[in-house]
């Protein structure tokens, strides 16, 4: 009887660590998908307030982007559907 009591709370305590573990990369997941959706946002902020400025070739784009956009962001641009 001991040992069956034994194995089920030490059976209850790795589910409840699991769960535990679940739920933590739940929470870091949906803080990340935050995080790129407020990055993307902000970039398409930038690239509407800055329209009229891009360069129309991709090279003088590129240079534009990485001297005018914020630094911590990845600025890709496709200029050629412009």
């Amino acid at each position: 009887m001991y040992f069956q009591t034994v194995r089920e709370a030490a059976r209850n305590a790795a589910g409840i660590e699991y769960e535990h573990y679940r739920e933590t990369v739940r929470e870091l997941l949906v803080y990340e998908l935050i995080e790129i959706v407020n990055g993307k946002e902000s970039l398409f902020s930038d690239i509407m307030q800055n329209f009229d400025a891009i360069p129309r070739n991709e090279a003088d784009a590129k240079l534009f982007a990485q001297s005018n956009f914020q630094k911590n962001r990845l600025v890709t641009l496709n200029i050629t559907h412009l």
